[in-house]
């Protein structure tokens, strides 16, 4: 135990200190220079007014703290571009915070809008920092929520600069957010609030943030902002461990408050806050550019998973629906027209799955499609079909395909991913194995999967009247227009096709 301490400094190359605990008199201070990995396993008492300095380094405290004094938390983020932050402290205020930083000036056209903002979901938008006081949002006395994701732009031309938070240390027991509301979108921006790393996924740790709030989440999936490629990254429990690093924000999707559990804490080597793991599993990841923008969408074939929606192993793009450049895949089977940044399969029956895959671009575009293919077995091949003009590219690390686009596309329907032994052509491709049956809007039905040959349908209304009778020529995606001024309501719908027979409900 040290009690009454002096000014300490940890130095960079000492990267490792465990303590029992540790007691900062009056007077004391202790500096935790930068890449230093600091546990201690007792409790933390804060005497001195300013008691703790940090910077850009991992602190757990596994027993309790107390004590009037304040830490500072220090984090070194770049200039002139958007950075997700979350408050590290306790009671730090807003104001002294703009204060203390070089904010960028005049957002949205607004002189007084500084480069600062949080997420409000029940509008659901973007809430910036005025220098003119707003007591419906921000006031003298307004302070970073813990467990709250923010936005910040410092003024600058792309070099590193410095952020600090100074308050109480924070709370060690779990901390839980109240930002949850019922707008349909349930996305919330929320923020690590500790001063260490916590393991976001199963790859990182046992215990982990997805598993502790799995049941509160609407989908088990973390959305981070990669300002380096301007593109949300999409992790799950199938994508490689991941740790959200200190003073981090982030997007989930939740109608209920969650809870950063303190034994979740862990210290990472990584700043950046990621860490690839060996894996033998077979995946794909499908890549798209446009000579400017560079995108892709990451399917794995994991045993135990299916080829409908497993929950943590799919998870769906940020802005899902939206019509940015971008690649993603749909559900082999039961799609609800979701566009996935990550799909899980099962890693047996390869030639049964046919992948929808779907992009956005506009018209009079060049587009580059590639892929990245590991860990396959012997003989399974991989193949792009393009049904626009009935060719199958065969994929490979040296392959890709070309093509300019005569239309805007927004969707799936032209590019399926097949995944073979046989060497593909227009007389070979994969049967309707793996179909899905739902409503695109309120005049429309979709079916996805009917690759081939004449398909009927049928569809009864809950008290088996039917109201619809028809067929189609099958082409990978089918849209069947509903009867005019259909009711609200459930429907059963009956879909025979050559190779199979499908009912399934919907709800119009």
């Amino acid at each position: 135990m040290f009690k009454s301490l002096p000014i300490i400094f940890f130095l960079l190359s000492m990267l490792n200190i465990y303590s029992q605990d540790v007691i900062i008199g009056s007077g004391g201070k202790m500096i935790v220079g930068e890449g230093v990995k600091v546990t201690i396993e007792g409790g933390l008492v804060l005497n001195s007014s300013e008691s703790l300095e940090i910077k850009n380094s991992s602190f757990v405290v596994n027993g309790t703290s107390s004590g009037s004094g304040k830490m500072t938390y220090t984090k070194t983020i770049p200039s002139k571009k958007w950075q997700f932050i979350s408050s590290p402290v306790t009671n730090q205020s807003v104001a002294d915070f703009v204060a203390s930083v070089d904010l960028v000036n005049g957002q949205g056209n607004h002189s007084d809008n500084q480069g600062l903002a949080y997420y409000d979901n029940s509008i659901p938008n973007w809430i910036v920092y005025n220098t003119v006081e707003n007591p419906s949002y921000f006031t003298s006395s307004t302070v970073f929520k813990q467990g709250q994701g923010w936005v910040i732009q410092l003024e600058g031309n792309g070099e590193n600069k410095d952020i600090s938070f100074t308050g109480s240390f924070p709370d060690t027991n779990p901390v839980v957010t109240d930002f949850q509301n019922n707008n349909e979108s349930k996305y919330n921006f929320i923020g690590n609030p500790y001063p260490s790393y916590i393991a976001g996924n199963t790859s990182a740790d046992t215990d982990n943030f997805l598993k502790d709030n799995e049941v509160l989440l609407t989908e088990n999936t973390l959305w981070i902002w990669n300002e380096g490629e301007g593109k949300y990254d999409v992790t799950n429990h199938a994508s490689n461990a991941f740790y959200l690093a200190p003073a981090q924000g982030f997007f989930i999707k939740s109608q209920a408050n969650l809870s950063f559990n303190k034994n979740l804490q862990s210290h990472k080597s990584s700043v950046s806050g990621q860490q690839k793991i060996s894996s033998s599993r077979p995946e794909i990841k499908l890549m798209i550019t446009d000579g400017s923008s560079h995108k892709d969408t990451d399917i794995f074939y994991i045993e135990g998973t299916t080829t409908g929606f497993d929950n943590g192993y799919d998870s769906t793009i940020f802005y899902n629906g939206g019509k940015y450049f971008d690649i993603y895949t749909h559900l082999v089977s039961d799609s609800q027209g979701d566009d996935y940044g990550i799909q899980s399969l099962p890693n047996s029956d390869y030639e049964t799955m046919v992948v929808p895959v779907g992009f956005n671009a506009t018209s009079n575009t060049e587009i580059i499609i590639s892929a990245a293919i590991a860990n396959f077995p012997a003989g399974i091949s991989v193949y792009l079909e393009d049904k626009d003009n009935t060719s199958f590219t065969l994929l490979e690390d040296a392959t890709s395909y070309t093509t300019t686009l005569s239309e805007d596309i927004n969707g799936i329907g032209r590019f399926y991913l097949h995944t073979t032994s046989s060497v593909l052509s227009t007389d070979k491709v994969a049967l309707n194995n793996h179909l899905s049956i739902y409503t695109s809007s309120k005049e429309n039905i979709r079916i996805s999967g009917v690759y081939s040959g004449v398909a009927k349908l049928r569809m009864y209304n809950i008290l088996g009247k039917q109201v619809l009778n028809t067929s189609f020529e099958g082409n990978g995606l089918n849209d069947i227009a509903l009867p005019n001024n259909i009711s609200s309501g459930v429907y059963i719908v009956h879909l025979a096709t050559e190779s199979k027979i499908v009912t399934k409900k919907i709800l119009i």
